[in-house]
């Protein structure tokens, strides 16, 4: 029944005001990370499930505090770069950190410093095989160039990105602004979305 709430603050995340939103992540970061350390810790394998439905439905809630984003953000790294990441902790750092958001406004859009110290951490590492994938689609989100300046990466930091993974075509992603696909939504947003119907922010 938990992971089933999970699972569905998830999916209704964009009609949550921020005080329910930093109601549910305050009940849900200390199951994640460790009080002390800042660190994802998960003990057992058994456990990894029910952690990948937290992570995400923390990972959705784009209305948080910056500050708590950010530490989210920073365990995320931690266990990209030094545990067993799987696809759901690219996709989380990914929502976290993107430049275009779901359905937040620019003002909940993480500090492109933080990013781009993500960055400078994330493209040092070579993931797995399996993981390569995840990889490209967490720095599309991250480096993704918007309309507002203040947001966008510098362009040495983007010729990095570009240059770590010259096979990727990664420059329609990153050095032209257009809105999210269909599909790009669906990738996003976590879930296929059924026939008909669309994302879209409400003003």
């Amino acid at each position: 029944c938990l992971i089933q709430m999970w699972i569905c603050y998830r999916r209704i995340a964009g009609g949550l005001n921020k005080g329910q939103q930093m109601q549910i992540a305050s009940e849900l970061v200390n199951t994640v990370l460790d009080k002390k350390t800042g660190k994802i810790d998960i003990k057992r394998k058994s456990d990894l499930y029910i952690y990948s439905e937290k992570i995400r439905a923390l990972a959705a809630l784009e209305r948080l505090d910056l500050p708590f984003k950010i530490r989210l953000g920073d365990g995320l790294v931690n266990r990209i770069l030094h545990d067993s990441p799987a696809h759901y902790d690219y996709w989380a750092l990914g929502r976290l950190g993107a430049r275009h958001l779901l359905y937040g406004s620019a003002g909940q859009v993480i500090p492109k410093d933080v990013c781009a110290k993500w960055i400078e951490q994330l493209i040092q590492h070579q993931p797995k095989e399996e993981n390569l994938e995840s990889m490209l689609f967490l720095l599309k989100q991250l480096a993704r160039k918007t309309d507002h300046r203040e947001l966008n990466l510098s362009d040495h930091l983007i010729q990095k990105i570009l240059q770590t993974y010259p096979e990727a075509h990664l420059e329609q992603w990153i050095l032209e602004t257009h809105s999210l696909t269909a599909s790009e939504q669906e990738q996003v947003f976590g879930d296929q979305l059924p026939a008909g119907l669309v994302l879209e922010l409400q003003v």
